[in-house]
């Protein structure tokens, strides 16, 4: 719902009003509007509001209120009545504690005779990849390939629930490769 930002904001500090009954009813006697435009009824229609926010597939604004009150609480304070004491809530590493770039370790390969480069020569390329279409059909693939690029090893594809997204799919085709990477 596009207005959801609107009044879910900060609601840390005041999403605990949403529980009077008087505040309860200006969130739903606005949010009525809102589901009568999107179900396309008549403004004197006999649905309920809640019957319009229902059919609209809205969640009623003062859940959602107290929804994003205790989300921004728990980031906020590191506690939730939701979670328990001993399992703390995770938060992002603030960027003044990671390393700077340039002092970030690289891992690279280098061929420092013949022997390293004839033995890399050897290894077998994997090339994964997964996909989604405009009509939804998803996919994840990957293919071995021989040293040299000349001939296909292995092939493997799979098709995906359509509601995958194409991240999935491609984390999927990674997965698959990794495993059959480790059997063969």
């Amino acid at each position: 719902m596009v207005m959801e930002p609107i009044f879910t904001y900060v609601a840390s500090i005041w999403g605990h009003a949403t529980n009077k009954i008087y505040n309860k009813k200006l969130l739903i006697k606005t949010q009525r509007g809102f589901a009568l435009r999107t179900t396309r009824a008549f403004k004197n229609s006999l649905f309920s509001t809640n019957a319009a926010v229902s059919l609209a597939g809205f969640v009623p604004l003062d859940l959602k209120v107290l929804e994003s009150c205790e989300i921004e609480g728990a980031r906020i304070r590191d506690v939730s009545k939701h979670i328990p004491d001993d399992i703390p809530v995770e938060r992002p590493t603030p960027f003044t504690e990671l390393l700077h770039p340039a002092s970030r370790p690289l891992k690279y390969r280098t061929y420092k005779n013949n022997i390293d480069k004839h033995k890399a020569d050897n290894t077998i390329n994997i090339h994964t990849d997964g996909s989604k279409q405009e009509t939804g059909q998803t996919g994840a693939a990957f293919v071995a390939y021989s040293p040299n690029n000349t001939q296909i090893i292995h092939k493997w594809n799979r098709k995906l629930h359509p509601t995958c997204t194409v991240f999935q799919a491609e984390l999927v085709a990674i997965k698959g490769a990794s495993d059959w990477a480790i059997a063969h």
